[in-house]
């Protein structure tokens, strides 16, 4: 084998390897993740009730509009809009349990590394309705489908998905 032969082969299976990861990122959640456990803005209230059972989540209706979940990742919230076609998620909130008392940038960075991409925004940037002086931390990402990832420090953590779309950043 001569030595351009042997460059070549190297070429090959570098660029081989490099889309073998990209492709392994991408189906096990990297780029592509748009949920908060499974829940997505868009989905039906038959396709959420098939995920509660398949889950074993315990749900209680607080309001027609919504569903309060209990799941082992902390206190889900599902919120519905109806329509004369049919009731779709809007939007997905979850207070987090976070028994390893992780910092708020620590989960900001496992989001992160799960979701595939950094925060867009941070600290108080008006990423949350809440006062940046009584809540000073905030993290906002906006995912490629347009739909928008919020961490906020409220007296809980919590991690709020909704449908509300701008552009979609690659």
């Amino acid at each position: 084998m001569t030595s351009t032969q042997g460059k070549l082969t190297v070429a090959i299976v570098a660029v081989i390897g490099i889309g073998a990861l990209f492709v392994l990122k991408s189906i096990y959640g990297g780029f592509n993740k748009h949920d908060v456990l499974g829940v997505v803005p868009g989905m039906t209230e038959n396709q959420v009730q098939g995920l509660i059972k398949n889950r074993k989540w315990v749900c209680q209706p607080p309001a027609d509009d919504s569903l309060d979940c209990k799941t082992g990742a902390g206190q889900l919230l599902i919120g519905f809009v109806k329509t004369a076609q049919s009731t779709t998620v809007n939007g997905v909130q979850i207070r987090l349990r976070n028994p390893e008392n992780l910092t708020m940038s620590e989960i900001a960075k496992s989001i992160s590394e799960q979701y595939g991409r950094a925060p867009d925004g941070t600290k108080g940037d008006g990423a949350s309705k809440e006062s940046s002086k009584d809540y000073p931390e905030n993290y906002r990402w906006q995912l490629s489908n347009g739909h928008r990832l919020t961490l906020e420090a409220r007296p809980q953590m919590t991690l709020t998905l909704d449908a509300k779309t701008s552009a979609a950043k690659p």
